[in-house]
């Protein structure tokens, strides 16, 4: 089993936090959350409960990939020579 410190998506929000991108982590975590929303207004009706915990996975997913994608970004800038 992977430690939680070694998942890229444990690092992620410090590292763009780190890089001065709190606007970026606030717009991530908004997403997410209106993605949350959106999809439990569409889907809940028809498909029930089950569609929260598939919208919020789905939700974590997206704003994980998005603060990963920046800090990875933002990781490979720092290093690359200017």
């Amino acid at each position: 089993m992977q430690s939680m410190a070694h998942s890229p998506t444990f690092w992620a929000r410090p590292v763009v936090l780190a890089m001065g991108g709190a606007g970026f982590a606030l717009a991530a975590t908004a997403t997410a959350a209106a993605a949350k929303v959106a999809l439990v207004l569409l889907l809940l009706p028809r498909h029930g409960f089950i569609v929260n915990a598939w919208a919020l996975a789905a939700a974590y997913g997206i704003g994980a990939a998005m603060l990963v994608w920046r800090s990875s970004r933002g990781l490979s800038r720092a290093g690359s020579p200017a």
